[in-house]
Order: structure tokens, then sequence, then C-alpha cells
């Protein structure tokens, strides 16, 4: 079984397709799209609102009756712009979202009679600082920390970060309209050579998350693989 947050959008959209494609047991955790799942199993939950977190990683809790896999993709960017112009207000969207939301998930599941394995959406941004998102390298920096606590904390478990890199999404699109003469850095979300598909790298993703074995921590950048698979074809 295989849950994804941010289910019914961007990468996440891109997973659950993918999954479903290979004939694989996916279970979307959405925030509003009924809709979008008629025939599927699914769990809504609006992960800015604990409650709703708490209640959506029990029910993912109870949903485990095999191994396992979840795959947290929700995420928000925040605002764009200067450090001392962003609020208050965005930084905790940020963190609730991109990082807090994780919490309740892993530990519903941790001690669960079947083995579940963790994946984290990652970015450049959780290592990196790039000007005029604050919010944004905050966030991922922090949820890539609670992946590696947790992995030191409870060793017989995997904890997989994956980064796969710029994607042609709305939150890429949202990137591409910032100032790139003030932030230059931001140039790179607007180049076709340097922006993939979703489903081309959800493709990459869920054969890598297919094919990991052993525990611990496990951190692979997408687009590497995808520079060995070239060289080596």
């Amino acid at each position: 079984m295989i849950f994804v947050t941010g289910g019914s959008s961007g990468f996440g959209e891109s997973l659950v397709q993918e999954c479903r494609r290979r004939n694989y047991s996916v279970v979307p955790i959405v925030r509003n799209s009924q809709s979008q799942f008629p025939d599927a199993n699914w769990i809504e939950a609006d992960l800015s609102n604990e409650g709703d977190s708490i209640r959506a990683a029990t029910q993912v809790a109870s949903m485990c009756s095999e191994p396992s896999d979840i795959v947290f993709s929700a995420g928000v960017l925040g605002e764009i712009g200067e450090s001392q112009l962003t609020s208050i207000a965005s930084l905790r969207e940020a963190f609730t979202i991109n990082c807090l939301s994780i919490k309740p998930f892993i530990d519903a599941t941790l001690g669960l009679a079947q083995p579940v394995r963790y994946w984290l959406v990652s970015s450049g941004a959780a290592n990196a600082a790039y000007a005029a998102m604050l919010s944004y390298c905050c966030s991922k920096s922090a949820a890539s920390m609670l992946f590696h606590v947790y992995a030191v904390e409870n060793p017989e478990h995997l904890f997989g970060i994956v980064n796969p890199g710029p994607m042609a999404t709305a939150m890429n699109a949202k990137l591409k309209m910032a100032d790139t003469n003030r932030f230059p850095v931001l140039a790179k979300f607007a180049d076709p050579e340097l922006v993939a598909e979703p489903d081309s790298r959800a493709r990459q993703f869920i054969d890598f998350m297919a094919a990991a074995k052993g525990r611990g921590v496990l951190s692979v950048d997408l687009r590497e693989i995808e520079r060995v698979t070239r060289i080596g074809s």
C-alpha cells in the first residue's frame, strides 16, 4: 500500500497516477477533491490543520495491514521576496504543511506490526539558501532534519529523502513569475532545459522506491540517476 500526501495536484498527483498505471494499491491524501477519486480509496485532510493531520494519520495506520510506503509530497512555496518582508504567516503555513504535518503520520505508524517506509519529496532548497524563498528553504530544511532525527532514533525503518529537481508544476509557475533581475538565482526555474515534466520524475521516483532496500536514511537526487542512466545507455 502506498499513501501519498498532496495527491490531487502537482507532483503528488503524478505519483498517484503512476502508481495506478502500475496497478499498485495507492491512497491519495487530499484536501477536498472527492470528485477526483470517485472509484478509489482516498483520505480527505487539510494538512494545514493539526487535527486533520492527526485524524488522517490514524486512518492511514488503520489501513496498513501490509508493508506500506508513505510519500510526503504535499507542500507550499510560501511568499516570494525579500526575507525581511516575508510574513510570519507565510513561515507558519510553510512549516505546518511542509514539515509539521509529517510528524503525526510517522508517529502513528512506527510501531505497527507491518513495516512502513517513509519518503520525503525534498528539494535543493533543503540544503542551500535561495534568495527570495525564506519560507520554503526553512521549512524544507526542517523536514529533512525531522527525517534524519527520526532515522537516528528508529534505525530499523527506512527514511528516503528524494529530490526530483525543478518540475513543471504550479509551484514552478509561481517561481517563473519572480523578478529574476532582483533574484537571478530564480532564473533556472524558467529554463526548459532544467525543468522536468512531473510525470517523468514520478516514474523515476516510483522505480527508485520499488528497488530501494535497507534501513536508515537514503538520500537521492533523481537528476543524478538520470545522468547515470543516460551515460550507461
